[in-house]
């Protein structure tokens, strides 16, 4: 049996197992599945995983990362010093976590976890971010509301982002249909002090970007008409909507397909997707709206107006057949689970 530390660089999960507790999480849905069934799996097979706090360092057999920590992590440093193996799980993409991608640093690992399948080679392992795909809500043409948009109010000095392209959804949609747009998410709210501050950064350090920074902002105006506030569940919140506006944080990134597409699934509500251009070769097309489809969001709204319930629940059952289907249970936290456990008990060293 092999004793495992798990280390996440939100450092808010490395105490007192609070990764595998539900309660954990800021939002009320069970992010924190993915980890619990992979501490099930271990434990299956004869051995654990817990934070670092939980026994003394020297008890432990090996050490996995969720993301990559900064080169000057103390606990990453005596980690690496014992001379144990260590193994490491890649979330974020390079935009969000630039040194994630540091190949180099890779080598410290005995094996890498990745979605991405640019990283090929005998230290990596590919894994489909994984989702709770049991349990879902069932779908309804009968919603309340028309759509629903959900993310953080962030901004990133990259041509592949999107938040700049959220922003201006967010704004055509409070210009023209406000009542067919509700706006969820931190960081919108009246505290927008890190928006103007990136604007003021963009200015003096990126002036020939300038015009794609200020597309990024949403006015105080546009808030007022279609904001409204921190869901405690994305799930509860959304089951509420016929159309997620679901885009990635960025594109043109291989295999980067988040929850954001599931959270819409999972939900019962068709999304409409802009992220990794091939997308369709991992997602049924048929399941989801290709915003790319659409020379505007004039165009695109009277889509999602006119469409009847007919075709509504065509896109429904799409998106149920490809969650029971061998291609979309690729996406579940078993199989998430399953491809960790396997990779780090291999070759695994084995307790004294």
């Amino acid at each position: 049996m092999s004793d495992f530390a798990v280390y996440s660089v939100n450092e808010v999960f490395n105490e007192r197992n609070a990764l595998f507790d539900p309660s954990a999480f800021s939002i009320g849905d069970d992010l924190g599945a993915p980890f619990r069934r992979l501490r099930e799996r271990l434990e299956s097979r004869g051995h654990r995983l817990d934070t670092p706090d939980m026994r003394s360092f020297e008890a432990f057999d090996g050490f996995l990362f969720l993301d990559l920590p900064e080169a000057s992590d103390p606990f990453l440093s005596r980690a690496a010093a014992s001379g144990k193996p260590l193994y490491l799980v890649l979330f974020e993409c390079e935009i969000i976590k630039r040194h994630n991608w540091d190949l180099v640093r890779h080598r410290m690992f005995r094996r890498v976890f990745t979605w991405s399948p640019r990283l090929t080679g005998e230290r990596y392992r590919h894994y489909f971010w994984p989702n709770p795909l049991g349990d879902r809500e069932r779908g309804s043409f009968d919603r309340k509301r028309l759509c629903v948009l959900m993310a953080s109010n962030k901004y990133k000095r990259d041509p592949r982002e999107l938040y700049s392209e959220r922003a201006r959804t967010i704004r055509w949609f409070a210009a023209h249909h406000p009542g067919d747009l509700d706006l969820y998410g931190p960081g919108w709210g009246k505290d927008r002090s890190k928006a103007l501050k990136f604007l003021l950064y963009a200015t003096l350090h990126d002036p020939l970007g300038l015009a794609r920074h200020r597309q990024a902002l949403v006015s105080a105006e546009d808030l007022r008409r279609v904001y409204r506030g921190v869901a405690p569940s994305k799930r509860e919140a959304m089951r509420n909507y016929r159309f997620s506006i679901c885009y990635e944080n960025a594109r043109s990134i291989a295999g980067y397909v988040t929850e954001k597409i599931f959270d819409s699934f999972l939900a019962g509500v068709v999304p409409v997707y802009l992220g990794w251009e091939n997308v369709t070769d991992w997602i049924d097309g048929s399941t989801f709206i290709d915003r790319r489809d659409f020379a505007d969001h004039d165009e695109l709204h009277r889509f999602l107006s006119a469409m009847d319930r007919r075709t509504y629940e065509t896109y429904l059952g799409a998106i149920e057949s490809f969650l029971d289907s061998p291609q979309g249970r690729r996406f579940d936290v078993e199989a998430f689970a399953g491809t960790v456990a396997d990779g780090m008990v291999d070759g695994a060293p084995e307790a004294p």
